[in-house]
C-alpha cells in the first residue's frame, strides 16, 4: 500500500498515538517494577451518525513488572511490550505469535518515511492527489497550535486537531510509563494496521502531555484527509491491579510458552492480519469498490 493510501485514515486503533531513527530504544524508560496500572478504553466512531457514536474498539492495558500487556478482547489479541527487551511480543486470536525489536520498528518507519518522500515529490497536482499529499506532508511533519485549559488541551494543525480532557495523575502514579508506552504502540500500530496514520501527530499530543504533566481521559481526533474522520478514545486510568488483571496476565504468560504457537515473521505477522482484515469487510460489505 502506497503512503498515499495511508493519508486516508480509514481504520483507527485504540493502540492508538516523531521515531528518531537513532538511538531511542536506548531513551525508553521501562515502567518501575511495583507500579501497577490498568487502561480500559472504548474507541468510538463519532462521525458514524449514531447517538454518542459507534464503538470501534476496546482494550486493556495492564503495566505490570516492568512490561505492559495491551488487550484487544474483539481480536483477541494481546501486545506484550518489554522494554528491557526491546522488543514487542504479539500473541494472535488464532494462535500465530511474533516478535517486533524496537529496531525493526525503527527500520520499518524509516523505510516508510523515505518512500513517503519520494511519494511527495512526484505527486499528481489533480485536487484530489493534493489534499493526499498535503495530509501525508502534515502526517511527517506536524505542526500543531496548542491551547491549555484547566480541564484539558487542543493541539489543532492544517489536517488534525486533537481535543484532549485530561486529567493530573496522583502523586507517584507511573503516568509516564503510560505517555512511554502511547508512544511506541503508536509506531507500532503503523507497522501492523496499513490504515493509521504516521506516528508523529500523535508522538506531539504526547509530548504535549508529558510537558503539562496530564494525563488524557478522551482524546477526540478531527482528520481530513481523503475522508473525513472524527474518532474518540475514552480512557478510564485505575492505580491498581484487579485480581481477574492478574490472571490475565498468568494465562497470557502461558500461552506464549505454549506449544501450540504459530511463530511467524513480522511480515507473515502483518499479511495475515491483512487477509483477516479483507475477509472481514467482505463479508459485511460485501467486495470492495474499484478506486
Amino acid at each position: 500500500m502506497t503512503p498515499a493510501a495511508r493519508s486516508s485514515h480509514g481504520r483507527f486503533s485504540v493502540r492508538v498515538s516523531a521515531l528518531l531513527v537513532a538511538g531511542l530504544s536506548a531513551a525508553v524508560a521501562a515502567p518501575a517494577r511495583g507500579q501497577d496500572m490498568r487502561v480500559y478504553t472504548v474507541v468510538k466512531n463519532i462521525g458514524s451518525g449514531q447517538p454518542g457514536g459507534t464503538i470501534l474498539a476496546e482494550s486493556l492495558t495492564l503495566f505490570h513488572a516492568g512490561k505492559v500487556y495491551d488487550y484487544m478482547e474483539n481480536v483477541g489479541e494481546v501486545v506484550i511490550f518489554e522494554p528491557q527487551q526491546n522488543r514487542f511480543t504479539i500473541l494472535g486470536g488464532d494462535y500465530a505469535a511474533t516478535t517486533v525489536t524496537f529496531e525493526e520498528v525503527q527500520q520499518f518507519l524509516s523505510a516508510s518515511r523515505k518512500e513517503a518522500e519520494r511519494y511527495l515529490e512526484n505527486a499528481p497536482q489533480d485536487s484530489a492527489s493534493r489534499r493526499r499529499a498535503a495530509g501525508l506532508e502534515f502526517q511527517l511533519r506536524p505542526r500543531f497550535h496548542e491551547s491549555l485549559r484547566p480541564d484539558g488541551l487542543k493541539l489543532t494543525g492544517d489536517c488534525v486537531a486533537y481535543d484532549l480532557k485530561t486529567e493530573t495523575p496522583p502523586t507517584d502514579a507511573p503516568w509516564s510509563a503510560y505517555l512511554d508506552y502511547a508512544d511506541w504502540a503508536a509506531r507500532l500500530n503503523y507497522i501492523l494496521h496499513p490504515q493509521s496514520l504516521f506516528p508523529e501527530p500523535r508522538l506531539e499530543v504526547n509530548s504535549a502531555l508529558r510537558t503539562h504533566q496530564r494525563l488524557p481521559v478522551s482524546v477526540t481526533l478531527v482528520g481530513r484527509f481523503d475522508q473525513d474522520v472524527h474518532i474518540r478514545a475514552e480512557h478510564n486510568f485505575s492505580w491498581r491491579l484487579q485480581p481477574i488483571d492478574r490472571q490475565f496476565i498468568d494465562n497470557w504468560e502461558r500461552r506464549r510458552e505454549s506449544a501450540s504457537l504459530r511463530w511467524v515473521s513480522v511480515h507473515e505477522y502483518q499479511q495475515h492480519l491483512l487477509a483477516k482484515s479483507s475477509s472481514s469487510r467482505s463479508r459485511s460489505t460485501g467486495p470492495a469498490p474499484r478506486k
